[in-house]
């Protein structure tokens, strides 16, 4: 079983997808694939339960380095953008490359996000401890994972993201 890649590190589920059929990726619009087909919710039920869960505060993340969806408990959600540093990126213009076509380096947002040690807020003393599902922190010896809410929370936040997609 392997997992389309796309072009985010992970792709988060809002609240109206949660119903039966097929998901896509919120921030580039691909489909969620596994082996070629999309990922699907068979059931009205099981899209019921979803929403549920997402609309008490809960959210739902395709993490593709995994090859599953992880699900963060309302208790645990972290705003975005949680530590992570965030600035309009350098190497285009709103989004759009010299080229004129969407920039490859902020995927056409406009913005660069930095992520940070969610212990410390540090942006450049940690690293990647093995096949990238996994970090550790010089600064303050934290070490955390993929799944961990306080990592999945440094992304844009949706105001910044929706205004780069109205332009």
């Amino acid at each position: 079983m392997t997992m389309d890649p796309c072009r985010c590190t992970a792709s988060w589920m809002p609240i109206e997808q949660a119903r039966a059929g097929g998901l896509a990726c919120t921030w580039c619009g691909l489909p969620w694939k596994v082996d070629g087909k999309q990922v699907v919710i068979a059931t009205g039920e099981l899209a019921e339960k979803i929403a549920a869960f997402l609309t008490a505060g809960g959210e739902a993340v395709h993490l593709g380095a995994l090859k599953r969806v992880v699900y963060i408990p309302p208790d645990q959600v972290v705003a975005a953008p949680g530590r992570a540093h965030i600035e309009t990126c350098p190497d285009c213009h709103q989004g759009v490359s010299g080229s004129g076509k969407p920039c490859e380096y902020c995927d056409g947002t406009g913005w660069q996000v930095w992520k940070a040690c969610p212990r410390c807020g540090d942006i450049a003393m940690w690293r990647y401890m093995d096949d990238r599902t996994r970090m550790h922190c010089q600064a303050c010896s934290a070490t955390w994972d993929l799944t961990y809410p306080g990592w999945l929370a440094q992304r844009l936040p949706a105001r910044l993201l929706a205004a780069a997609q109205r332009t």
